[in-house]
């Protein structure tokens, strides 16, 4: 819970997939850890948003058919 880390720490460090993304004062990496996940949220909304427009346009399109 950030609330939690927030009032028991006064350091934080982030790590992300193994890598370092901050260290410092908590307040400071808790408030860009909770930036990054806005992103991250905002971005895989954008995408889902993107494939069911393709979905839907993908459908809407008239089919054809062979001839032979």
């Amino acid at each position: 819970n950030m609330d939690q880390i927030r009032k028991l720490c006064q350091k934080a460090l982030w790590i992300e997939n193994a890598h370092v993304m901050g260290y410092g004062e908590v307040n400071e990496i808790c408030d860009q850890y909770e930036e990054y996940c806005k992103d991250i949220k905002k971005k895989a909304a954008e995408e889902k948003a993107k494939a069911e427009a393709a979905k839907q346009n993908s459908e809407n399109q008239p089919k054809t058919e062979s001839v032979e």
